[in-house]
C-alpha cells in the first residue's frame, strides 16, 4: 500500500510575487465592481446616493486596512522617485477637486445653492461626485502613510547610526 504523506511545498521569491500580484488584482477587482454597482444604482435605478453608503463605506474601509497594514509592515507606497512628482501633482489636484466638491455639497444639502435640484436630479453628478470623494480619500491616505513611514524611517536610521 501506498502511503498518502503530504509534500512540503516550497515557496520561492517569484511564486511569492505571483501571490501577491494576484490579490493585488483582486483588490482592485473588488474596487472597481463595487465602484460600477454604484454607477448601476445611481444611473440606471435612478436610486437616491444614500442608497450607495455601503458601497462607499466598504472602499472606505478597504483604503484604510490597506494604508494601515502598508504601514505596519513598512512597505514604501511610493517606491519610485521618478514618478514622485506626477503622483503629488495628481494628489494635490485629487485634494483640490475634493475640497471643491465639498464645498459645493455642503452649499447643495444646506439649501443655499440653485445647482440643488440638478445635482439630485443628475446621477451621472452623483456618481462622480462620489468616485472624486473616494480617489481624494485614498490620495489622502497614501499621503498620511507616506509621512508615518518616512517618520518610521528617520527612526530607524538614527537608531542604526547610534549602534
Amino acid at each position: 500500500m501506498e502511503s498518502k504523506v503530504k509534500q512540503e511545498i516550497f515557496k520561492d521569491e517569484r511564486t511569492v510575487q505571483i501571490e501577491h500580484k494576484i490579490g493585488n488584482e483582486l483588490a482592485f477587482l473588488t474596487i472597481f465592481l463595487l465602484l460600477l454597482s454604484i454607477l448601476v444604482k445611481l444611473v440606471f435605478w435612478r436610486l437616491d446616493w444614500q442608497a450607495c453608503v455601503p458601497e462607499i463605506i466598504i472602499i472606505f474601509t478597504l483604503e484604510i486596512y490597506a494604508g494601515v497594514r502598508s504601514w505596519q509592515l513598512g512597505l514604501d507606497i511610493r517606491r519610485s522617485d521618478t514618478t514622485g512628482s506626477s503622483r503629488r501633482f495628481r494628489s494635490r489636484l485629487a485634494t483640490g477637486v475634493f475640497l471643491a466638491a465639498s464645498f459645493l455639497l455642503v452649499q447643495i444639502l444646506n439649501g443655499d445653492s440653485k445647482e440643488k435640484p440638478s445635482f439630485s436630479q443628475n446621477p451621472v453628478l452623483q456618481f462622480i461626485f462620489i468616485l472624486v470623494l473616494i480617489v481624494a480619500f485614498s490620495s489622502i491616505l497614501d499621503q498620511l502613510v507616506n509621512y508615518f513611514y518616512r517618520k518610521k524611517q528617520t527612526k530607524l536610521e538614527k537608531e542604526l547610526e547610534e549602534n
